[in-house]
């Protein structure tokens, strides 16, 4: 708001001034430019290759548009100051005369009037009415009109004054508030669009500065994009496609350095886009978690363990048993990321901020991948175990690599993408005779699956799930929803399936197989087979159903060892003697891998074992004494 009274108010030389530092720091800013992209192509040229040096080359990349819009910024803000300051000072000199002017015109007014009033008084006198005396009034008049008009020219001219520096004060902020100074930001000053898709391609064409100035004052953008479907974001990702396929674009590249967290896990972007944003999130956690133990291991104030020392140490020693679980946590993510040399290449394609986190390891490149699996864990499987569920994937891809000789162009995801149940009595309550789980992590299976449909909606990969104990409950509910549908599904050790899923046929998947060891009895048999799966379906009446029963109508396969290849004797998929479901060498791998590479009339028939030494002899027993009872 100009001042009236003063519209020439300001320093024009201090203004000046803050122009002349704003030109000088352009000039530093403009040599740091030249030395990044001088460093950017030091690093691109050199024998450097690998994630760090691709990370390094892309946070230089998204630093360069930043610098270039401050540098231009700060000229700009130079050149508005400059010319800002010249008006300013001619406003001022022109107000310096009109103030001269009136005070002349005020004076003149004064003198005029005093003069008047005597001259009248000698009129009216009994000497007055002479023509002299009347021509002094008139001109004295005249003298007071000529002063009144000149000051109301100078109150004309004062006004134009007014609206002259409210001209030059709009000119200089619309200069600072502009693309100039403000990039492409400068055109978000009005309201968001109203609806989601709007506000959604707001995030196109800004820098890493100007998404983090977006999504500070419209914090809304973020919601709309993890509530977005996967076709939805999908094209908004390919719409941000460079000319050089295979080459991330600038606005992706700016995306990622700003949003890698909301992107990491956003069903719809490209699977390459999601490794790299959840590995930078990854790092910055596991330095934040080991951060927090450092912080928990720090010895208590002396006048705490004087007061009450034994609950200080409780609690210290609390508050690091959590803040190691974390960090195992997010290390075991970490560690699931480091294949075999020469191996596939690994990506993260899922890192949530959950506690422990939900994630995803894909063995195999996911965008190109021909034949896509997807790994369901079951029950006490976590962040913390991602390693020992990723080495599981990278058994079946290499299983796969065997029935077909193809070495590439597949991928298996090891998925933790659900909450899985406790064990029993180890870790928790009985969740896991309980739906609830199951229910929760089928959306987010169904969710994942969408999501890869809509990233791969072009090329139309083989699709296949393999699922194991509590997996196969949670994989059964997500493949029997509607719009959901894949080449195979493989249920292994399954815990049951839920009462709804009678038969293969609500299972939309153009093949079903299960496989079951021998039912053993837990603690007693072990090493003789599946000790826990029967429990699970026969304890539980939310998912009694057991895929490998006759009337479900699953092609079953064998697991139990047949031309040379070990049997199953565990419940679990690893086991050290190399018989877990998904051990190398077992004939439930091989399996497996004929079922999901479309080589089912391969797999091994299922062959029930009968009853183990210990089960017959409770069974003779129990016949036993049912005939001496009778």
């Amino acid at each position: 708001m100009v001042d009236a009274a003063n519209p020439g108010a300001g320093d024009p030389e201090a203004i000046g001034a803050q122009g002349a530092v704003r030109a000088r720091k352009a000039a530093d800013v403009r040599r740091a430019l030249t030395a990044v992209t001088a460093a950017s192509a030091d690093a691109s040229g050199a024998g450097w290759k690998g994630h760090a040096q691709q990370g390094f080359v892309a946070s230089l990349a998204a630093t360069v548009p930043d610098l270039s819009l401050l540098a231009d910024g700060l000229d700009a803000q130079a050149a508005a100051l400059a010319v800002y300051a010249a008006e300013v000072r001619g406003i001022r000199d022109l107000q310096r005369g009109l103030e001269s002017r009136r005070t002349a015109a005020d004076e003149e007014i004064g003198q005029a009037e005093g003069s008047l009033w005597a001259a009248r008084r000698q009129a009216d006198g009994p000497f007055g009415g002479s023509l002299d005396t009347q021509s002094r009034i008139d001109r004295l008049e005249r003298r007071i009109g000529d002063a009144q008009r000149e000051l109301r020219t100078v109150a004309s001219e004062w006004d134009e004054l007014v609206s002259r520096r409210a001209r030059a004060d709009a000119a200089c902020a619309a200069v600072f508030e502009g693309p100039a100074v403000r990039g492409a930001l400068a055109r978000l000053s009005g309201a968001a669009p109203s609806t989601a898709s709007g506000r959604i391609a707001l995030l196109e064409g800004l820098s890493a500065t100007d998404l983090k100035a977006l999504l500070a004052s419209h914090p809304d953008i973020l919601d709309d994009l993890a509530h977005a479907d996967a076709d939805t974001v999908a094209e908004w990702w390919r719409s941000l496609d460079g000319d050089r396929p295979g080459v991330p674009s600038e606005a992706q590249e700016l995306l990622l350095a700003a949003i890698p967290a909301t992107l990491g896990s956003l069903e719809g972007i490209a699977y390459w886009a999601r490794d790299r944003a959840n590995r930078t999130v990854l790092a910055q956690r596991i330095a934040d978690a080991e951060a927090a133990l450092e912080h928990a291991e720090e010895m208590p104030p002396l006048w705490e363990m004087i007061v009450n020392g034994e609950a200080v140490m409780t609690r210290q020693a609390l508050a690091i048993a959590e803040a190691q679980e974390r960090l195992d946590e997010l290390v075991g993510i970490r560690q699931a990321l480091r294949g075999p040399a020469g191996g596939a290449p690994r990506m993260l394609v899922l890192l949530s901020a959950d506690v422990p986190p939900l994630a995803a390891v894909s063995v195999g490149d996911l965008d190109t991948a021909a034949s896509v699996t997807y790994a369901v864990p079951g029950m006490g499987t976590t962040a913390a175990g991602m390693k020992g569920w990723t080495d599981g994937a990278q058994r079946i891809f290499d299983a796969q690599a065997g029935v077909t000789g193809n070495d590439t162009d597949r991928a298996v995801v090891a998925w933790i993408g659900y909450e899985t149940p406790p064990v029993p009595g180890a870790d928790g309550g009985f969740d896991v005779l309980s739906n609830a789980r199951a229910d929760a992590g089928a959306d987010k299976l169904r969710a994942t699956l969408a999501g890869f449909g809509a990233v791969r909606a072009d090329d139309g990969p083989r699709v296949s799930v393999v699922a194991h104990s509590y997996g196969t409950t949670t994989s059964s509910i997500a493949l029997s929803a509607p719009g959901v549908h894949v080449d195979t599904f493989v249920s292994v050790g399954s815990a049951g399936l839920p009462g709804h899923i009678s038969d293969a046929g609500a299972i939309h998947a153009d093949e079903v197989y299960a496989g079951q060891a021998r039912d053993v009895l837990p603690f007693l048999e072990g090493g003789q087979g599946d000790q826990w799966a029967w429990t699970g379906r026969d304890f539980s009446d939310e998912h009694p159903v057991n895929p490998v029963d006759a009337g479900f109508g699953a092609r079953t396969f064998g697991v139990d060892g047949d031309n040379g290849m070990r049997p199953v004797t565990d419940h679990s998929t690893h086991v050290d003697g190399g018989t877990g479901y998904l051990d190398a060498g077992t004939e439930s791998l091989r399996n497996v891998a004929l079922a999901t590479t479309g080589q089912g009339d391969a797999v091994s028939p299922y062959r029930a074992k009968g009853p183990t030494v210990l089960q017959q002899a409770l069974i003779e027993s129990a016949k036993q004494g049912g005939m001496a009872g009778g």
